[in-house]
């Protein structure tokens, strides 16, 4: 479809923008987000071609061959669109999260919460891969000395190095 054109697109614009950005960052703070967004445009492009191929060609069931998922085409639209939209309310509540209480509370909540009711994990299984993402969030930044994102709870109080 055309919209798998475009949405590719813009991913591509996107993903350049990011790497046009991030070189006007010192060294250690371009190493991240250059790389990341680098590997990202080039499968931002290829999956750009390969829309604009499968749109050409006007052929719709190519994409399964490239995943080992078989598509479910037995799901009626209306069930495929309301399970998109969840999981982009999902995504846009992340942002919000990150934009209120900084990345590390975010993605630590972000996790635990879509493991819990989305994943339908139990409590502890939840509460240790949320506990774990934390970890791992908290090692990168250590090891690497970064800075994530802070949000309007930091800017009105002082939270401790993990938070703030």
């Amino acid at each position: 479809m055309i919209l798998g054109v475009i949405f590719a697109a813009l991913l591509v614009v996107v993903f350049a923008y990011g790497v046009y950005e991030s070189l006007d960052y010192p060294l250690l703070a371009q190493v991240f987000p250059f790389w990341i967004s680098l590997v990202t445009l080039v499968m931002a492009v290829a999956q750009c071609v390969t829309e604009a191929r499968n749109f050409h060609l006007r052929i719709e069931d190519v994409q399964a061959d490239f995943v080992d998922l078989a598509p479910d085409r037995s799901l009626p639209p209306d069930v495929v669109y309301r399970r998109a939209l969840g999981y982009l309310l999902w995504i846009l509540g992340l942002y919000a999260g990150i934009w209120i209480t900084g990345f590390v509370i975010a993605i630590t909540a972000f996790l635990f919460s879509f493991l819990r009711w989305e994943a339908r994990l139990n409590w502890p299984n939840a509460l240790y891969l949320a506990g774990g993402g934390f970890i791992f969030v908290l090692g990168i930044s250590w090891i690497m000395t970064l800075h994530w994102p802070e949000g309007l709870i930091q800017e009105w109080s002082e939270l401790p190095w993990p938070l703030g």
